[in-house]
This record gives C-alpha cells, structure tokens and sequence, in this order.
C-alpha cells in the first residue's frame, strides 16, 4: 500500500508569509527596544565625579542608593555620651562603666562584665550576609571567652536579608549568662549590638540592656564640628573643671576643687576638702565588706556622729535615688545639728548601701558609701550647688576595693581608662578580630578614610561611621555646607 504523501505549502508562499510576519513583527520589537531603553534609563542615574586629572568622568549609580542622607536619632533616657570624632553616640546607665576599645564599645554595669552590651560597627569590603557577619562575630566572642575559662554559644539563630539574631548562652568567672546578639545590614554597612546578663537577673536587666543597644545611633551628615574633631583627636585631652574651680588629682580620687577650698585629708578610703573660711566642706567616704545589716537611714545616723562628729542630728525622710545597680540603695537627707556639738551646721548625705548576698557564721555583711556636704546655717543657701559640684565630679582613681561603681553616687557615667571589658582584657579578642576583619570588613568604630571636597578641593580624615548607604547622588560621604545644602565628598 503506497504511503499518503502529505501535502506541501508552495514555496512561493513560504516566502510571502515570512515577510508579513517581518512586516508584523517591526512595531512590535521597535516597542519592545523602546521599553528596555526606558527602563535602563529609570534604573541608572548618571552622575559625574571629579577625576585626578580635573576633568568629570560619568558614575553609574544604582537607583536603589538614591536617597535622603540623615542622622540616627533614637529615642533615649539614658544620660547621652557622644564621640564626635567617630561619628556616633552611646547612651550609658548612670554609674556604669564604658569604654571605647578595640574597636568596640563596651558598656558594663561593674568590672564583673557579666552584665553588659556590646556595639561594634564595619565597613563591609566583601559581601556578606547579616547571617554570615553574625556568625563569625559568635566565634570571635566563643574564641574571647574560651580563653579566659569560660564558654559561649549562639544558637536560635534568625535571618533575613537585613537582620540577624541569635540567644546567647555564656559562662564567665563562674556566672551563668544569658542574652542576645543582633546584626543589622543597610547595604554594605554592618551594626551589631550584643548584650547579656546573669541568668537570675536577666528578666530584671534586660530593658536597661535593650535599651542601651537602641540608644546607640550614626552621625552621617559630616559637619565642621565633626571633622574639628577628627583632626584633635590625637591631641591630649586635658582634664577641665568649670569656672571657679580646679581640677585637682591625688594618689585615691580625682574632683572638682573650687579655688577656695583645700584638701584637708586623702586616704584610700575617703577624702575631705574645706573651704578657707572654714564655713563650708565636703566629706566622701567608703566601707567595704562590713559587718551588719543597714539601711541608708540607720547608716546616716550612725555615720555623721561617728565619722564627722554631727552632733543633736536631725534627718530629714529620706528622698530615693534610681541605682544602676542591682541589690543596691541609695538616698539622700537633709540634715542639721552641730559640729562637734558647738558649731550649728546644716547640710546634705548622700548614702549608698548594698548588702552582699551570702552570710560568713550567721553575719550579713555589706558595703557603704556616702558624701557629706555641709556649710553653716548661713553660708548654707549659696554653698549647696558647689558642694554638689564638687561630689558630682568625684571619681576613683586608684583604690583595692573591687566594683568601684558601686561606691559613688550614681550621677553620671563612668569612663573606663584602665581596660575593663572583655574585650581588652583578653589579647584574643584583638587578635580573633583582626584576622577576621583584615579582608572581610573595616572597623568603623576607630576607622577614617581620607576625602576631598569637590568644591574647595580640601582634603578631610573622615569616620568610617559617617559613611551614609544613601545619598542624593549615592552612597558616600556627605559633608554639610554652610548653607546647609550637602556635598558628596571624593
């Protein structure tokens, strides 16, 4: 049977129907051409950037950088601590310690480092993944703690393309820790903020903690100020006092000395200064690891009779005084009598007493600090602010006892210069991060990188921390004008 032979298109037609489809087909690719055109030119902006001959040379800058170049502003409580010359701000708990070191911030409750947070902030030179940064920054923590007997983990780890977290899991000196470490990724600029607790007082500590890793924020509008900052900051900081007084520094304790008052006595437990009147003094002392159980109250009135001859003592109730510190309180009193029972007084203690947690054959024992200010009845009014001065600015400098914050007031923060967190106590810190950050990222906490104006030509150092993933004409450093317009600095 002979196979059926499917019929063939004439050629001719062939051809004719090629070319209508050509015919057809133009508009439709001339549309499809006009489309892609349009849709590169919303994507790319063209800029010009000044080269090293002078002349302007176009920059493709992706559409996604485009926008507004502002500062961080968070809401913050705490009292507010600012580093002009590294672009960024800490809030710090009064009486806690900070520090700026190896790159990192650290801010501890006590030199214990069991209850703290930790910031840090790069420059990313590679791609890396919130993810990514976030796991080789636990492994610089795990390498830290290990090499000082203790242990660190991460785990319950979370991430999207902007923000990772993990649960810290620690042990340090014998303490159970617990905590957070998060990493926030804008673009090629890395944030991270870590903190953690003992186990037992983490639910108590842990909004002091959140809200220390919130209060940190960038500067990245460059101003005047700033880059006047960068250029000082290798420049020895001299210690200040306000107007009428010196800044005096013995072997124990640093303060505030009004030009008319003397040191009368320096130990290294206490100090006492006199005015050259005799009218006016201030009194600080401490005790630590003392047999007893007290309040502010009751220490009060055994202190100023005992210890500064307060005699036909008279206390006001006690107004109470928010401490930083955990199992610590504080108060303060208004109070009269005479000195040495001849010399009508009036005055003001400030008195701080925390109980420690264990008990030696049946014995609690406890630890007390307080700041006697006192002036006669009529020097009193015109004398309180500077006696207040003057315990406002005290600071330890050099004394045996441990936790050293929690025998001062708690007026403000202190500033760390002896190396008191983790991450400068441990050599392994450094080292851990310096191999991981050499090709990966720039830290950008002690970071500059060198720029100039495009307007003057001048060149400036400036903080990696103001370096801005948006700006007007792209990612970079913007400096502000004096008409308060922007520049994209070179």
């Amino acid at each position: 049977m002979e196979e059926t032979q499917k019929p063939q298109p004439p050629r001719s037609n062939k051809k004719t129907i090629i070319i209508v489809l050509l015919i057809l087909a133009i508009p439709a690719l001339l549309i499809l051409c006009i489309a892609l055109i349009a849709a590169l030119f919303f994507v790319v902006a063209p800029t010009t950037t000044t080269t090293s001959t002078g002349g302007t040379e176009p920059e493709i800058v992706e559409e996604q950088y485009i926008g507004e170049v502002t500062n961080d502003t968070p809401v913050c409580s705490l009292p507010i601590v600012n580093y002009d010359e590294s672009a960024f701000q800490i809030g710090v708990p009064n009486g806690w310690i900070y520090e700026v070191n190896e790159g990192t911030v650290s801010i501890m409750q006590d030199d214990s480092n069991t209850t703290a947070a930790f910031l840090y902030t790069a420059k990313l030179n590679q791609s890396l993944s919130s993810e990514e940064f976030l796991d080789l920054f636990g492994q610089i923590f795990s390498k830290t703690i290990t090499d000082v007997g203790g242990t660190f983990s991460l785990s319950e780890k979370e991430a999207d393309t902007e923000i990772a977290s993990g649960l810290i899991t620690a042990a340090l000196d014998g303490v159970d820790m617990t905590g957070k470490m998060l990493v926030e990724k804008t673009q090629d600029f890395v944030t991270l903020r870590s903190y953690w607790a003992p186990i037992q007082s983490y639910d108590q500590e842990k909004s002091t903690l959140e809200e220390i890793a919130n209060c940190f924020g960038r500067q990245r509008i460059i101003t005047d100020e700033m880059l006047t900052a960068v250029e000082n900051k290798d420049v020895a900081k001299e210690d200040t006092a306000p107007t009428g007084f010196d800044v005096y520094k013995g072997r124990y304790f640093q303060l505030n000395k009004p030009t008319n008052f003397k040191v009368t006595a320096e130990t290294d437990s206490g100090i006492d200064l006199t005015r050259a009147d005799n009218n006016a003094g201030f009194s600080y002392a401490y005790v630590t690891g003392a047999a007893g159980s007290y309040t502010p109250q009751t220490w009060a009135q055994k202190a100023l009779p005992q210890y500064a001859g307060i005699q036909q003592l008279q206390l006001s109730a006690g107004r109470n005084i928010p401490s930083p510190i955990n199992g610590q309180t504080v108060s303060e009193f208004d109070f009269t009598g005479s000195l040495n029972g001849f010399i009508p007084v009036n005055g003001k203690v400030t008195v701080g007493i925390i109980t420690t947690p264990y008990y030696g054959f049946g014995t609690q024992y406890f630890s007390a600090f307080w700041g006697i200010q006192i002036a006669t009845p009529e020097q009193w009014p015109q004398s309180k602010d500077t006696l207040q001065t003057i315990q406002d600015s005290l600071q330890i400098i050099d004394i045996g006892a441990t936790r050293k914050n929690t025998l001062l007031p708690p007026n403000r923060p202190i500033e760390s210069v002896g190396g008191s967190s983790i991450t400068s106590k441990s050599s392994s810190y450094s080292d851990e991060l310096d191999k991981s950050s050499e090709e990966k990222w720039s830290d950008a906490m002690r970071g500059y990188e060198t720029v100039s104006s495009p307007s003057t030509g001048d060149t400036y150092d400036v903080p990696l921390n103001s370096w801005s993933s948006y700006g007007p004409d792209g990612p970079g450093y913007y400096r502000q004008l004096p008409d308060d317009s922007l520049e994209k600095l070179n």
